[in-house]
């Protein structure tokens, strides 16, 4: 059987648990305001029993459209290190390097991770996926100054997938 769980939380913090076992389930993301406020720490979803490689985490209407930069339809995927996010090319990134800290204060584990990203505009979007090893972050950036060095305030926590490391083969387009 499959399931399906649309997270619309907005700015308030939802907590998801999956069925294990029942088929594939899927979490879909759908405005680029849902999870944290922007810099917040607080605020974003919190999903257990993902199974990774099993379940989905769905991109749809707003969110997907602010990443599809190339308005092809499909979205872009790169696996990049520190350094290395290129914010005209890539949609979503698979961060190579781990987070210390998913949500530290001013997220300052994923942006020293992150380090600085490459070829922005202003307010160019990507949907960054890093994980500390065990658990991970989908953090949507958005680079509202085209300096490259992101701040705490262009970092919004979509959510973290508890226990699980996810992979490419992990997101979907709904």
């Amino acid at each position: 059987a499959t399931s399906s769980i649309t997270v619309r939380g907005g700015m308030g913090a939802d907590t998801i648990t999956l069925t294990s076992g029942g088929g594939t389930d899927v979490v879909v993301y759908g405005a680029t305001f849902e999870g944290s406020a922007s810099g917040a720490v607080t605020g974003y979803d919190s999903i257990t029993n993902f199974q990774a490689g099993t379940d989905d985490v769905g991109l749809t209407s707003d969110l997907r459209s602010a990443i599809d930069d190339d308005v092809s339809g499909a979205l872009t995927v790169a696996s990049r290190a520190s350094g290395a996010v290129n914010m005209t090319t890539d949609e979503v990134v698979f961060l190579s390097t781990t987070v210390t800290s998913l949500a530290d204060t001013d997220f300052a584990s994923f942006r020293t991770a992150l380090g600085t990203v490459a070829s922005s505009s202003t307010n160019a979007d990507v949907l960054v996926v890093a994980n500390n090893g065990t658990s991970t972050g989908l953090y949507l950036v958005t680079d509202a100054t085209d300096i490259g060095t992101i701040s705490a305030s262009e970092v919004r926590l979509l959510g973290v997938v508890n226990s699980a490391v996810l992979t490419s083969t992990d997101l979907t387009l709904v």
